[in-house]
């Protein structure tokens, strides 16, 4: 049972990977691309750059004891690693639009 928990949380973040890939990828053609002139970023670089970046600023903690409060946490942490970079890629098309 906690092999499949492992194996679904880590296919969600993988999941998760690729659409913050995908969302770097248009961050950088709007606002670098377009205005600096500087080259295009394809989501598969990008996916490698959210990674380093990730790998730079990784936050650590400690497990609870209470494994099924520990489990919410997680799901929490999941959850939010998908609706932040949906909000973050709305915000870029807002300002995108008033470019």
């Amino acid at each position: 049972m906690k092999f499949l928990m492992i194996l679904v949380f880590w296919c969600i973040g993988l999941v998760n990977l690729m659409l913050q890939g995908y969302v770097l990828s248009t961050l950088w053609g709007w606002f670098l691309v377009k205005p600096l002139g500087l080259p295009a970023l394809e989501v598969v670089p990008a996916i490698g750059l959210t990674l380093i970046v990730s790998l730079l600023v990784a936050r650590f903690r400690e497990p609870k004891k209470d494994k099924q409060e520990d489990l919410a946490r997680n799901f929490q942490i999941l959850l939010f690693g998908f609706i932040y970079p949906l909000m973050v890629f709305g915000t870029g098309w807002l300002v995108n639009l008033c470019m």
